[in-house]
């Protein structure tokens, strides 16, 4: 048996704290986004599919799209609709519980996963976030532009189907989309909680 001196023994335990760092480095990178710094997709669906498993209490999935984004890249450049995703990506993040996970799932899309919410709780949340979002005004080659969103919901429970809780809070995006600004936007938007 060999026997291992100190500096041998500080040695082998640097070495091992640096791997640990750098395991943990790398699993933080195959669960980011790389531009907004969110979750990114796969990990969303992880840890739904997890919640879905395993939660007994309730929860709920919002999506989340940046309208006109296109329009913004197209007129302005990608620098411009760049500057507003991470700027939502920030406000999104700042809005939501410790616990709750957001990831950009592609785009200009963005998913919120809500842990231990009651149906008020969404309301609350959809508000804070439309209001929030609306407020945020973009300085573009000298013009001011306020930016919107469409927020889908869906609440889940133990045994839920994770592609239909997405399929679910998507398709609420979408008619959020459709009717806001309507006579009907209200109604629908709580259609949806």
């Amino acid at each position: 048996m060999t026997i291992l001196d100190e500096n041998e023994l500080v040695r082998l335990r640097r070495e091992n704290e640096d791997l640990r760092n750098e395991i943990a480095s790398l699993k933080q990178a195959l669960n980011q986004d790389d531009f907004t710094l969110t979750h990114n997709r796969k990990y969303f669906i992880e840890s739904l599919e997890d919640i879905c498993r395993n939660c007994n209490d309730p929860f709920s999935v919002l999506f989340i799209d940046v309208d006109s984004l296109k329009s913004v890249n197209d007129r302005f450049g990608h620098a411009a609709g760049d500057e507003i995703l991470l700027q939502v990506a920030h406000m999104l993040s700042a809005a939501i519980g410790k616990r709750d996970i957001l990831a950009r799932m592609g785009g200009d899309e963005f998913a919120i996963l809500m842990h231990d919410v009651e149906h008020g709780d969404n309301i609350r949340l959809v508000a804070c976030l439309l209001d929030k979002i609306h407020a945020i005004d973009f300085q573009i080659e000298n013009m001011q532009m306020s930016v919107t969103v469409s927020i889908g919901i869906a609440n889940g429970y133990k045994g839920a189907e994770p592609e239909q809780l997405l399929a679910e809070a998507d398709r609420n995006m979408y008619h959020h989309k459709k009717y806001k600004n309507t006579s009907d936007d209200q109604r629908i938007i709580s259609a949806m909680l």
